[in-house]
C-alpha cells in the first residue's frame, strides 16, 4: 500500500516475488537500497514508488504490461543500468525517471530498440543498448573507459595514477579503428589520490560527475 516502507533507510535487498501493485511512495527514500526489480506480475506502480532510493545501482523492469508512475524513481542518483527485458514497452509517466543518473544505460530487447527511443520517456536516456550488445569496457593508458557505440562517446570509469602525479584525460580514444569522444569522468575516479598535482583535459569533456577529484 502507499507509503508501506517510505524511508526505512536499512532496507536491502528487496525480494517482492508476487506483487501485482506498488502503492504512491512505498519504498520512497529507502536509501540503502541497491537493486530494484519490478516482477513479472506487477501491473501499476505508484507515483514516487522508489523515488529517493539514492544508493541504488540497478532497475530490472521484468513485468510485461505494467503502468509505471510520475516520479517512481525520482532522486536515483546512483543508477547506471536499468533493464527492461520484455518486448512490450511499459506505459511509463514522462517524470517517471527524472532526476537519475543522466548517464544511466537503458538496455532492451534488440527487436524492440528502435520502438524504446522514439517513445517518451524511454527516448530520453542518453544511452540506450540491445541486451546481448552492451558496451565494452577496456584500460587505455591506465584509464578505464566504457565505451558507447551507438553514439561514439565514452566514459572514464577509472583512473590508474602509477608512478606520476599527472594525468590527462584525452579528447578522443581510438578501439578497433573506431574514434570515441571522451565527454564524461564518471563519480569519484580519481577520489582521495594523494599523489595527483597536475591534471589536463583535452577539449571535448562535458560532464564531471560528483567527488571525480575529492581528497586529492
Amino acid at each position: 500500500e502507499d507509503y508501506t516502507f517510505s524511508d526505512c533507510y536499512g532496507l536491502n535487498p528487496l525480494n517482492a516475488l508476487e506483487i501485482s501493485t506498488i502503492g504512491e511512495g512505498a519504498f520512497a527514500d529507502c536509501v540503502r537500497l541497491k537493486e530494484i526489480t519490478l516482477p513479472y506480475s506487477l501491473t501499476e506502480l505508484g507515483d514516487f514508488a522508489f523515488s529517493g532510493c539514492a544508493s541504488a545501482t540497478t532497475i530490472n523492469i521484468q513485468c510485461k504490461e505494467t503502468s509505471i508512475g510520475g516520479h517512481c524513481f525520482d532522486g536515483c542518483f546512483s543508477v547506471t543500468d536499468v533493464y527492461c527485458t520484455t518486448g512490450i514497452i511499459p506505459d511509463a509517466d514522462v517524470t517517471a525517471f527524472s532526476n537519475i543518473n543522466p548517464d544511466a544505460v537503458l538496455h532492451v530487447p534488440a527487436d524492440v530498440i528502435e520502438e524504446y527511443r522514439s517513445t517518451a520517456p524511454w527516448c530520453n536516456f542518453k544511452h540506450i543498448v540491445a541486451i546481448g550488445q552492451e558496451e565494452d569496457t577496456e584500460y587505455i593508458s591506465s584509464i578505464q573507459y566504457v565505451f558507447y557505440p551507438e553514439d561514439h562517446t565514452a566514459t572514464v570509469v577509472d583512473v590508474v595514477v602509477q608512478n606520476t602525479d599527472k594525468i590527462v584525460i584525452p579528447g578522443t580514444v581510438q578501439v578497433e579503428n573506431e574514434i570515441y569522444h571522451v565527454t564524461t569522468l564518471e563519480e569519484k575516479v580519481c577520489y582521495r589520490n594523494l599523489d595527483l598535482k597536475h591534471i589536463e583535459f583535452e577539449e571535448g569533456l562535458i560532464e564531471i560527475q560528483n567527488r571525480v577529484f575529492s581528497d586529492c
